[in-house]
């Protein structure tokens, strides 16, 4: 099968599974970011688990070669992850759910779907500004596993841990209002 139609598919999947978790709901996103709702958390904390581990078991089994690990700039994830903040407080999608809004008929996610083609054309016309001026901290990354030289199961059980006493002691004590 074509690789274009397994990602189209697996898209379609993934836009499916965030519509019926809730969070392709305008006020279910804005909750999270007002910390009343922590149905997000609890969605990107499971996927992040759930992948990790599935993808370590893939290197681990043989069936799949440990990607290298990129190099990073703290400038450049600081400015892209104000821009990503700032987008979505104000438009109160991510461009996963937006596009998910979409799907299940939400018109204002059309103005958040704009803004990131609109985006995506001004990086590309300013990316050797940015790259001057943003990129120029460029380190090497490690991943959480190599640098504590701990096993990636470890950290995928730590963060699971995180994500239950959020759920039992924070979502339990805030409005779900939203």
């Amino acid at each position: 099968m074509n690789i274009l139609i397994i990602a189209l598919l697996l898209g379609i999947a993934f836009g499916f599974l965030l519509q019926k978790g809730g969070v392709a709901n305008f006020n279910i996103i804005i909750g999270q970011l007002l910390f009343k709702n922590f149905t997000v958390l609890t969605i990107i904390m499971t996927a992040i688990i759930v992948g990790g581990i599935f993808i370590n078991l893939l290197i681990d089994f043989g069936f799949l070669s440990a990607p290298p690990v990129n190099v990073s700039s703290i400038n450049g994830s600081l400015v892209g992850g104000l821009i990503f903040g700032v987008g979505m407080a104000i438009l109160g999608y991510c461009p996963g759910t937006a596009l998910a809004a979409i799907g299940q008929g939400s018109k204002d996610a059309l103005f958040g779907i704009l803004g990131m083609i609109f985006g995506s054309f001004l990086f590309i016309q300013l990316a050797d500004i940015i790259k001057v001026y943003i990129l120029t901290d460029t380190q090497a990354s490690n991943t959480l596993s190599s640098l504590f030289n701990i096993s990636p199961y470890f950290i995928f059980c730590i963060l699971a841990v995180i994500t239950l006493i959020i759920n039992l002691t924070l979502s339990s004590r805030l409005s779900k209002s939203y």
